[in-house]
């Protein structure tokens, strides 16, 4: 115990050294000149010492600022130990120009420590013809002049020669459009100026929602693309060694552009404009239908209104409905059908009414109708229906008034006199209304009904948590997180023993790495106390377990390198204490 207290008390020491160096932060970039097609690694180097928080990034409107993690740094020459850590972030411009980064800062102990700037030189993307590239998209859109509401098809296109991995899509935000899906991707190979593509391509509709000069800014892919790379001419120069088998390959980040696409809006003609115009804009059709014209005063018929078309189908509704004197009308919701047919988006809409003859006779439902604009004929048009005309017939079955007749006048009080008894006893006495109890039959039958409900209860239960088992992996991995240890403790408690002290600290220390790793969902043995620390005050843990749970983190990874031998009770102590933050860790940490 004497020389465990004395291993601890000296890596407290070893901690403390770094305080005595002065803090410093230095930023760090890759390169100092990029294109509008290119990303930026930038680096921020805390120098003295491991435990501070994330620097706070200094504005930066001409970038996006992505995290790329941290990682930790210490060094001892000549007995003197410095420590660091690093932060990483990619950098995108956004636009061209010449711009200052920083500083950036840190805050510690009540002091401000600032980095140094850096000025950054973004010009625009690469201006080589887009087919002599290996990787480029484009966008491009079939009607630069539309109508307010008409369609018009934008299309995005990503063309590659080269592998690529990890590509994400970042759309323009399409203000001034409605969009609609045309579909999934699809891909097909394209040969540009004797060079063959892969090519990627979506389709979406678009409805401009106003007129005038609308632009629909660039799109944006963001992607790792796999670059092959020779070695130098040596023993095994041959062309049988070229192959792509025995190639060696490198990513390169790279973030691509499209131009952006100027879109004149048209106003709809005033000219053949009349109060039926519906809104709609491409090519529709109506039609109505009944579920039966021949009825009886009372009865109900479905009367049904269907628009279909091509064109902006969401901003269909129901034509002006005439009022009907001799009908009581029943609305029901309407339901709207959209569908894609190639490039043209449209749909159904399907509305339905309820309607209740009042009177016998022929009665007339007139016709329905509306205009919409034809941006193929340039001028509006007509959708009729035909009228509808019902036979209807008086009721079949009338009902009798007078369901009451007056009996008699003679109200004279008269003894209650029993005429006779039905299959049941009449109850004469108050002893009816007492209540009673289920005999064992009754409980027999109830617990037989009840058997097969609990039994479904159960699986079903059962069959979701294993769904979530199988589902959801950070759900999985933090319920079996325990289990997983206790597996390992089993083997660690073999080296208590053992005259190898540092192997006991090196399973253990791994140990609770990957427990913490399950719980938290991240790959436990690449954690470090500092990043374990972070993660836990995301999820608001008591400071004094964070800081005990590091206290054990250190003394494990110092145990690994101690040249002092520990006995057989420090290890036992120490294994107890790494079980009891375990138990409670599993209790506080959900997922």
């Amino acid at each position: 115990m004497h020389r465990f207290r004395i291993t601890l008390v000296s890596f407290i020491l070893l901690l403390c050294t770094e305080e005595v160096h002065s803090l410093s932060l230095i930023a760090k970039v890759d390169k100092t000149e990029a294109t509008l097609q290119d990303h930026i690694i930038l680096t921020l180097s805390v120098e003295g010492t491991q435990r501070i928080g994330r620097p706070d990034l200094p504005p930066m409107p001409a970038f996006d600022a992505m995290s790329r993690g941290s990682s930790t740094r210490m060094q001892i020459v000549n007995g003197q130990i410095t420590s660091g850590v690093d932060y990483n972030y990619v950098l995108i411009p956004k636009k061209k120009g010449i711009f200052e980064i920083g500083p950036a800062t840190i805050h510690h102990k009540g002091k401000t420590i600032s980095s140094n700037k850096i000025t950054l030189k973004i010009s625009s993307a690469d201006t080589k013809p887009q087919s002599t590239k290996d990787v480029f998209i484009t966008t491009t859109v079939n009607n630069k002049s539309p109508y307010v509401n008409e369609q018009i098809i934008y299309t995005f296109k990503l063309y590659r020669r080269v592998k690529i991995a990890n590509a994400s899509l970042d759309n323009p935000s399409f203000e001034g459009f409605r969009v609609e899906s045309l579909g999934k991707e699809r891909q097909y190979e394209k040969i540009i100026n004797g060079r063959s593509f892969l090519v990627t391509e979506i389709n979406q509709a678009l409805f401009p929602t106003r007129e005038g000069t609308i632009e629909i800014r660039p799109a944006k892919v963001q992607c790792e693309v796999v670059v092959r790379t020779r070695r130098r001419r040596g023993f095994f120069h041959d062309p049988f060694f070229d192959d792509s088998f025995f190639g060696f390959s490198r990513t390169e980040s790279k973030v691509l552009h499209s131009h952006p696409i100027t879109v004149e809006v048209k106003p709809l003609p005033a000219e053949g404009k009349t109060p039926l115009f519906s809104s709609l804009v491409g090519n529709f059709t109506l039609a109505t239908s009944v579920s039966k014209k021949k009825l009886e005063v009372g009865d109900t018929t479905t009367l049904t209104i269907t628009i279909e078309g091509k064109g902006n189908i969401r901003d269909a509704h129901s034509p002006e409905f005439p009022s009907l004197t001799h009908f009581k009308v029943y609305d029901d919701k309407p339901t709207l059908t959209v569908q894609t047919s190639g490039n043209t988006f449209g749909g159904t809409l399907t509305i339905k009414k309820a309607l209740v003859p009042l009177k016998e006779g022929s009665l007339k439902v007139p016709a329905l109708a509306f205009t919409y604009f034809n941006p193929a004929r340039e001028r509006y048009e007509l959708c009729k229906s035909t009228p509808l005309v019902f036979q209807v017939l008086p009721p079949s079955n009338k009902e009798k008034l007078h369901l009451v007749e007056a009996l008699g006048t003679t109200t004279s009080k008269e003894e209650i006199k029993i005429l006779g008894k039905d299959i049941l006893p009449i109850r004469t006495s108050l002893s009816a209304l007492k209540p009673y109890g289920m005999n064992p039959l009754q409980w027999a039958y109830l617990v037989f009904f009840l058997l097969p409900v609990a039994g479904y209860v159960g699986f079903t239960l059962i069959k979701r948590r294993r769904e979530r088992w199988e589902e959801d992996l950070a759900y999985a991995r933090s319920k079996s997180a325990v289990r997983n240890l206790n597996k390992k403790i089993s083997l660690i408690k073999r080296y208590i023993k053992s005259e190898d002290s540092s192997e006991f600290y090196r399973l253990t220390s791994k140990a609770l790495k990957d427990f913490l790793g399950d719980k938290l969902n991240m790959t436990g043995g690449a954690l470090t106390p500092i990043e374990i620390e972070g993660q836990l005050q995301t999820l608001k843990i008591k400071k004094e377990k964070i800081e005990s749970l590091k206290m054990i983190l250190n003394i494990l990874e110092s145990g690994q390198f101690a040249f002092q031998r520990h006995s057989r009770k420090e290890r036992e102590e120490l294994l107890n204490q790494v079980r009891g933050l375990v138990k409670w860790c599993d209790k506080t940490i959900k997922k």
